[in-house]
């Protein structure tokens, strides 16, 4: 909150990375449907649903793009 308060934003609200990514992809997080956030990093998996301005649902999982990236190249060289 100092950080973008002392870059100049009047008020700043911390609010959770998935909500986050939904407003920036221009998802309708106030809606009563549910919209899908998935979010590859490298070790893991994170997805949520995202309902009524909040987080209904959440989970993580230890699979990311290394493995992903692992799994491809390993195919590439077989085929």
């Amino acid at each position: 909150r100092e950080s973008a308060q002392g870059a100049g934003a009047r008020e700043a609200f911390p609010i959770e990375e998935p909500m986050a990514a939904a407003i920036g992809a221009g998802l309708p997080v106030s809606e009563a449907t549910g919209s899908m956030v998935v979010d590859i990093g490298g070790g893991t998996t994170e997805v949520a649903v995202i309902s009524l301005n909040g987080v209904v649902y959440s989970s993580s999982v230890r699979i990311g793009g290394d493995r992903f990236d692992e799994a491809i190249i390993n195919y590439v060289r077989r085929n």
